[in-house]
């Protein structure tokens, strides 16, 4: 049974928000209030809210992207994706099958973290102008700048289920040629 909220389908793959994933995001916009809060005492709690609230928002897409990605690369390689599933630790995009060679699991591994990376990039790129005249967004932005780098290379660490272990498992079985053994 599946446990969850559907939130809608990308080139035929399902995406569900766990319930899980409300408690995090709960969490998560409590911590940006706090911290928007103490950096921007003159502000509005409203609009201080606002802005916890969009930057919530902001960093699950950011995730559902990093997933997204994976799907992506995965279905132009010819495997079936049945869901994405945001969830409390993340998310995870559920392939069906197995890649048929290492190349195929190194690239469907590595959209990822790129994803995530380029994102931690682009917010950290358009945090700098901003920070003349938009001093909240900017914080904002630098924030996902910094989580989305974050999150790039802790997936880059080689150990399962992380998207470096996957990597790794990828080139051992390139290396070898045998897949169990990897």
């Amino acid at each position: 049974m599946r446990r969850g909220f559907r939130l809608g389908s990308v080139r035929g793959v399902e995406v569900i928000a766990d319930l899980s994933l409300f408690v995090i995001a709960a969490l998560l916009t409590w911590s940006l209030y706090v911290d928007l809060e103490r950096a921007f005492p003159a502000s509005s709690s409203d609009t201080v809210l606002a802005a916890a609230i969009f930057g919530g928002v902001l960093f699950f897409g950011s995730v559902f992207l990093h997933e997204l990605s994976h799907s992506l690369v995965a279905l132009r390689r010819g495997l079936s994706v049945r869901r994405i599933r945001l969830f409390i630790f993340g998310g995870v995009s559920e392939i069906e099958e197995e890649a048929s060679s290492p190349t195929d699991e190194l690239y469907v591994t590595l959209a990822g973290p790129a994803a995530s990376l380029l994102l931690g990039i682009a917010f950290l790129l358009l945090a700098w102008p901003m920070s003349a005249g938009w001093a909240m967004p900017s914080r904002m932005a630098l924030i996902l700048g910094i989580a989305n780098l974050s999150i790039g290379v802790f997936n880059l660490l080689p150990g399962l289920p992380l998207d470096g272990g996957r990597m790794l498992r990828a080139l051992v079985w390139r290396r070898s040629g045998d897949r169990a053994r990897a």
